[in-house]
């Protein structure tokens, strides 16, 4: 019989066949409230077959195991059951250290019911993976495990070209433990995804990645008007997938999130997302919502430019923004425009369309005539 995890205890007698840390009762897609590796709250009911039945005599027992990449291999024997990149015993909560998919260093230590256990016999294996986002699909079947519309594929470290949750294009290629390997064979399926902020939270689990103060859902692209960092109002609707969706079915989540300046670090990891010299934490220092001072509809760590329109005689304090930025006034309303900033020297440049300087640095304003017109 089938021995999944190599442990001398074939599958049908082994409570974690994979040893991935994640009880089969789970994986298969069943409750386990008392976390025994068995269904339901203790002992549970059988039939004359030893098949487990409900308390109505409906069979629960069934050969229909889920498998949730839909990779041919049911999750209890998959080391990645999502095909996310990241290995089911990262996503359970646990470590890998050696990178091979199973818990600990090399073949770990097992019980008489083929669960994973410390020296001291304390079970590892559990019925109680992460749930990051609380939405009731745990991270290991969860192409979405922080709800912030950035799928774990990519927060994870990986590329998803058709922006399905799974690496690669279409349906990726498996080995035998159900992992992602590459066309020469290579695993990429992994249990060291992406820690952009080095706190110890892959980017998967956590809401603000690049500890920029701007949650990941705003860096995605995404609108978070509570702030909770994730996607939406309350708690998002998400599908089977955990993928935040529209109440119309549309999918929110995605492989695709902004990088503003086209440096190759999406704006979740970039810490100066518009490459101005200003980090994200500066032009947004108190969080979203972030500040669109030049009012144009692009908030201040997305915005290299500032255009502004003056609508008063006087520019006093921070009302004079865009520090060492190119600056565009369309003047309206007065003549004479006093510069002014209470901790800082006022430098400025004036010049008009056609790059005539006006004034360089000469006072603190400008008066405007006809014969020397700003824009």
């Amino acid at each position: 019989p089938t021995d999944t995890d190599g442990d001398g205890f074939p599958d049908f007698q082994d409570l974690d066949s994979d040893n991935d840390g994640i009880n089969d009762v789970v994986e298969g897609g069943n409750d386990d409230p008392d976390n025994d590796g068995e269904i339901g709250l203790g002992t549970p009911n059988i039939d004359i077959n030893g098949q487990v039945v409900d308390i109505n005599g409906m069979k629960i027992s069934n050969s229909n195991p889920s498998d949730t990449d839909g990779d041919g291999f049911p999750d209890f024997q998959d080391l990645d059951s999502d095909n996310d990149g990241i290995n089911d015993v990262v996503e359970g909560g646990h470590d890998d250290a050696d990178n091979d998919g199973i818990i600990g260093l090399g073949i770990p230590g097992v019980n008489g019911n083929g669960q994973v256990t410390l020296p001291d016999g304390t079970i590892v294996s559990n019925s109680n993976p992460s749930d990051t986002d609380g939405d009731n699909i745990p991270d290991f079947q969860d192409l979405d495990s922080d709800n912030d519309g950035i799928n774990d594929v990519v927060e994870g470290g990986n590329d998803d070209p058709d922006n399905d949750g799974q690496i690669g294009l279409g349906t990726p290629s498996v080995d035998g433990n159900g992992q992602v390997i590459d066309v020469n064979g290579t695993i990429v399926s992994n249990s060291n995804p992406t820690d952009t902020d080095g706190d110890g939270y892959p980017d998967f689990q956590d809401l603000d990645s690049d500890n920029d103060g701007i949650n990941d859902v705003v860096e995605g692209g995404n609108d978070d008007p509570d702030n909770d960092g994730q996607i939406g109002i309350g708690t998002p609707t998400v599908n089977g997938n955990g993928q935040v969706i529209l109440p119309d079915g549309t999918i929110v989540s995605n492989s695709n999130p902004p990088d503003t300046d086209m440096d190759g670090l999406d704006d979740y990891q970039d810490l100066d997302s518009d490459n101005d010299t200003f980090t994200d934490a500066d032009e947004c220092p108190d969080g979203n919502p972030c500040p669109d001072l030049d009012l144009d509809g692009i908030t201040d760590p997305y915005d290299a430019d500032c255009d502004i329109a003056v609508n008063q005689p006087t520019i006093i304090g921070d009302d004079m923004i865009c520090e060492s930025q190119p600056l565009e006034l369309s003047v309206q309303g007065g003549a004479n425009y006093p510069l002014d900033h209470p901790t800082r020297v006022v430098t400025f440049v004036w010049e008009n369309a056609n790059g005539t300087i006006i004034s360089n640095n000469a006072n603190s304003s400008i008066f405007l005539n006809s014969t020397s017109p700003l824009a």
